[in-house]
């Protein structure tokens, strides 16, 4: 007797190994109940589905990936499915990433499909509806670690980056007023400022070299802008890649682009808002990651040679 006792009481104290089950978006309780079984949680699939429709959850069960043990009833595991208690994963979307490779990024981690991501991105009625001043959200889906579930579609996961974006921002428009810029011209500036700075501390200081440029109704002449304008990510720009006819060349057109070159973090926006007061005209890549600043043309030049 004692030794069935112990028995019983060592297996019941060794927590079961979990399973990760992953439910996917639009499984029916067919599908679901042959996966649990498939997994050896249930020990038949047509009395989860009758146990499902008796308890009403049938349209209920949520699409996710799920941490659960064969010691767990199927009542439990029901009540799990249908209250949605997934494991949630975090997911960091990078500073200075596109429109096309958050979409991707979201895509390839099974969040969103593309296609669809991107066309919600451009669709104007939505931005419209989230307060976005222009006519697509690229440079509003703020960079930040989310965490996603597979139950949200591509609609709900943009309206929380969006979100983000106002959260972050709603300190900063009044000093956006007092600069005489709008919401949508510091988003562009601070795109460019995002791809243009590696290091952290320089955002400010190529925040100022733009500011003065724009002043001075300078030509910008940022590399970032020429590469999103010729949509591939080019280690090096050739004479002919800086004639390119976009808009978005600021060899070529003066002012700011017409939109956003990429989705800023809050350094960036911060760097286009509250630029350094110095004097500098021009910036050259070290080539190690920094740059060289001033504000004589002919020492710029001096500098392009030297590091080039």
């Amino acid at each position: 007797m004692g030794f069935f006792f112990f028995f019983w009481l060592k297996q019941f104290l060794i927590s079961p190994s979990p399973v990760l089950v992953s439910i996917p978006r639009g499984a029916n309780t067919k599908q679901i109940a042959q996966l649990l079984y498939e997994k050896d949680l249930i020990n038949s699939p047509f009395l989860f589905q009758l146990w499902t429709k008796i308890k009403g959850g049938e349209d209920k069960l949520k699409a996710g990936d799920y941490l659960l043990n064969r010691r767990m009833s199927m009542s439990t595991i029901l009540d799990k499915l249908v209250k949605g208690e997934i494991v949630i994963y975090p997911l960091t979307l990078p500073e200075g990433y596109s429109a096309t490779q958050i979409a991707s990024l979201l895509a390839r981690e099974g969040y969103v499909d593309q296609d669809r991501f991107l066309k919600l991105v451009d669709n104007k009625n939505l931005c419209q509806e989230l307060g976005i001043p222009a006519s697509s959200l690229e440079g509003y889906l703020f960079p930040d670690t989310y965490y996603f579930t597979l139950d949200m579609d591509e609609e709900r996961i943009i309206r929380l980056m969006i979100a983000r974006f106002w959260e972050v921002l709603r300190p900063y428009q009044g000093r956006i007023r007092e600069i005489g810029l709008s919401v949508h011209q510091a988003v562009i500036l601070a795109s460019i400022i995002e791809k243009e700075a590696k290091l952290p501390p320089e955002k400010p200081l190529i925040s100022a070299v733009f500011h003065n440029r724009l002043r001075q109704h300078m030509l910008l002449e940022s590399c970032a802008t020429v590469i999103y304008a010729l949509g591939e990510n080019k280690e090096q720009l050739f004479e002919k890649d800086l004639e390119i006819k976009s808009p978005y060349n600021t060899y070529l057109h003066r002012g700011l682009p017409p939109g956003p070159i990429s989705n800023p973090g809050q350094q960036a926006l911060e760097a286009a808002i509250y630029p350094v007061e110095v004097n500098y005209l021009y910036f050259v890549s070290r080539n190690d990651g920094s740059h060289a600043f001033t504000a004589d043309y002919q020492e710029f030049l001096q500098l392009k040679r030297k590091f080039r």
